[in-house]
């Protein structure tokens, strides 16, 4: 039997660490959607695209799949839409197609397409009633991707994947261009991380006005995990060398001071 706990717990620090003050039935739940959301980044990951376009096939013809179950016993309990689920696997199907990033544009919609849904899909959940917040939802998971790609530049290019726009680059790059840049020209490669990282400020900024939609319990628990997310973001900058090949991370005791920073402040993305 697969343990959906460990999973969360160990595959995402951040958010499964916020997700304990959530009452027992609602981290349960927000446990089976992660599930969904890190079994679909898994085949990504793994180049398993024929996984992927099994799903999708299963979602045109309305089959049965042990996704579309889990997801449905969401949906039938909260009312999530399938919207969300569709564009997240379409996107990572066209990831898996040798995915080419030219703009800004196609930036954000592939930020949207597998971290936007996941905002969309939470939100009715957390409670999220209005839906007028779905957009700030949406813009938060776009802050968070924006992060990630800032921090695994190195990564992403080891496994042949690049999600530089030109506008951030200024060329159009190719992983070995990246990895020979990282290695010859590493500040270049912090203008593309602080760039990105500007950009996901805004995005920041556009998700936490969608945080009065939240119930104040809910609410609490989603400026924590994106405040601790932020933080990434900041430490990628205050030490670019320190993170030139690792992963930037939070540390414990820095989650405990930001704990104090969501609970007692309005605006938290300064």
């Amino acid at each position: 039997m697969i343990d959906k706990k460990k999973i969360f717990i160990s595959k995402s620090r951040t958010f499964s660490m916020a997700s304990f003050l959530f009452n027992k039935e609602k981290f349960q739940d927000i446990t089976n959607l992660y599930f969904i959301c890190r079994t679909l980044d898994d085949w990504t990951d793994t180049d398993n695209n024929e996984k992927l376009i099994e799903l999708h096939q299963a979602i045109k013809n309305k089959e049965d799949h042990f996704i579309l179950s889990e997801y449905r016993q969401l949906s039938d309990k909260y009312g999530v839409s399938t919207e969300p689920l569709h564009l997240m696997v379409d996107t990572m199907i066209h990831e898996q197609n040798h995915l080419s990033i030219n703009n800004l544009d196609e930036l954000i919609d592939y930020c949207k397409g597998v971290a936007g849904t996941v905002g969309w899909m939470i939100s009715p959940i957390i409670g999220v009633k209005n839906k007028e917040a779905l957009d700030y939802a949406i813009s938060l998971g776009i802050a968070m991707q924006l992060t990630n790609i800032a921090r695994d530049i190195y990564e992403d290019a080891n496994n042949d994947r690049v999600y530089l726009p030109q506008e951030i680059s200024g060329d159009q790059l190719t992983s070995s261009a990246v990895l020979e840049m990282i290695e010859s020209n590493y500040t270049k490669i912090m203008i593309f991380k602080t760039n990105l990282l500007k950009l996901a400020k805004d995005y920041y900024n556009q998700g936490q006005q969608g945080f009065k939609y939240i119930p104040l319990r809910e609410r609490f628990v989603i400026k924590w995990a994106s405040l601790m997310y932020y933080h990434i973001g900041l430490n990628i900058l205050e030490n670019p060398n320190m993170y030139k090949y690792d992963k930037a991370t939070v540390s414990i005791s820095k989650r405990y001071k930001l704990f104090f920073v969501a609970l007692f402040s309005k605006k938290i993305f300064n």
